[in-house]
């Protein structure tokens, strides 16, 4: 705490912080500076950030002031803070790219066309974001679309296709949606390996064996889905031909459950799982190891291979209930049939005596 004792709100920590931070920036720097702030929205996250640049210069750094605030208030003075951060601006402004000198003219959607790549996020988290970017809902998530950038700023990089670049390009959402179906599977290939790879891969092992996880793809249990380079990964679902190739490899129907943006993990529909415990599972790996900015959902999906139907588990459960008690339905419109039928025989008389008296009993 500083001045007493007495620590700053967040309005008062942000006004001083600015000027503090400027003015340090200025003295490394020894060039005037550009430093506004702005709220920015990302996926699953929104705050507010001095966006810092050389004047003129296409090039900037945000700095989240909430993450400094944060610092702040864990007992860090307002001059630490101050420091840790320009230090961490400093290195960024002389080792960032000079973006537009790189990327493909985003006047021109045919320079940009190829490189479409997709990603999903999660409806609910995400509204005021997605009233400024097209999209197009899977379920409870939504489909964005973005430009890859890797060969600028390294893998993953990329930039969300916007409300205004659409309206730039003369472009429609489904050509949009066409164009990334084409593109994103080329730019980012997907990836479907048994959970035992994938854990054997993370460990630093070549060879699976060594770790006596050398399981044999019709005895894998669970797999895990994503693209090369894991960015974005759980795009993979909006990919044409994903859920035949992943119900190829699992042998039928299966279950998928969203890991993070990143991954989704499939479990084979053999029976033994229901939606309530692995829904439950999914909520508890989100809240105890996945990072809020790379969360997806707490909702738990199915595919019918046969069918070809892409649902909530609560959908195939309750189609499943549906099939297995087609009576229940039957059973209703027999009654209604059964009704209609009683009345049609009926002498003509009875029939206008009884819709009289209603008439008569009717409030006018």
């Amino acid at each position: 705490m500083e001045n007493g004792g007495i620590m700053k709100s967040f309005d008062e920590f942000k006004s001083e912080f600015r000027d503090k931070l400027l003015n340090e920036l200025e003295k490394r720097i020894k060039m005037p500076l550009d430093c506004k702030r702005h709220d920015i929205s990302k996926v699953n996250e929104k705050y507010e950030s001095l966006t810092i640049g050389p004047e003129g210069s296409n090039v900037s750094v945000n700095a989240r002031l909430d993450k400094a605030f944060e610092s702040y208030r864990n007992g860090n003075t307002m001059d630490a803070v101050v420091q840790r951060v320009a230090d961490a601006v400093e290195r960024a402004l002389y080792n960032i790219p000079d973006v537009k000198k790189g990327l493909p003219d985003l006047e021109k959607y045919e320079d940009v066309k190829s490189r479409l790549v997709m990603e999903i996020i999660s409806i609910e988290e995400n509204k005021p974001m997605l009233e400024n970017i097209p999209h197009k809902d899977l379920e409870d998530m939504a489909i964005i679309y973005r430009i890859d950038a890797k060969e600028i700023a390294g893998d993953g990089a990329s930039i969300v296709v916007n409300n205004s670049l659409m309206e730039k390009y003369g472009l429609t959402l489904e050509q949009l949606h066409e164009d990334a179906m084409q593109s994103a599977p080329v730019v980012r290939p997907m990836v479907i390996e048994g959970m035992a790879t994938v854990l054997a891969k993370s460990l630093g092992a070549e060879d699976i064996g060594m770790l006596g996880l050398d399981i044999p793809p019709e005895q894998e249990q669970m797999f895990v889905a994503t693209v090369k380079g894991n960015t974005h990964g759980a795009s993979v679902l909006a990919y044409e031909d994903f859920m035949d190739k992943a119900a190829e490899k699992l042998g039928g129907d299966f279950f998928i459950l969203p890991s993070s943006l990143h991954e989704v993990i499939l479990i084979p529909d053999n029976g033994q799982f229901e939606v309530d415990t692995l829904k439950a599972m999914v909520k508890d790996i989100n809240e105890s190891q996945v990072a809020p900015e790379d969360r997806l959902t707490n909702s738990v999906y199915h595919y019918d291979s046969k069918e070809k139907i892409f649902e909530m588990g609560e959908k195939f459960e309750a189609r499943q209930r549906e099939m297995a008690h087609p009576e229940k339905k039957k059973s209703v419109l027999a009654e209604l049939k059964a009704a209609k039928e009683e009345i049609a025989s009926r002498p003509k008389k009875e029939v206008v005596d009884k819709g009289a008296k209603a008439v008569e009993g009717m409030a006018l």
